[in-house]
C-alpha cells in the first residue's frame, strides 16, 4: 500500500539543503517520491507501507 505524508524538516537554508534532504530520504527502501522544500520547512514523502512505515521515518 502507498501512503503519502508529510514531515518537517528543520534546519534548511537553501535548495543545496533540499536536494540532500530529498536524496537521503530516496535512499531508503520504501521511500518512493520525496518533495522537499526548504522554504516551507516540509518534506512530502510518498511511502510504501509495505517496506517502510511512515512513523519510522
Amino acid at each position: 500500500m502507498i501512503e503519502t505524508t508529510t514531515i518537517t524538516v528543520q534546519g534548511m537554508t537553501c535548495t543545496g539543503c533540499s536536494s540532500r534532504v530529498t536524496e537521503s530520504l530516496l535512499s531508503l527502501d520504501g521511500i518512493v517520491d520525496a518533495l522537499v522544500s526548504h522554504e516551507s520547512g516540509n518534506a512530502l514523502i510518498t511511502v510504501s507501507s509495505r517496506l517502510l512505515s511512515p512513523v519510522a521515518i
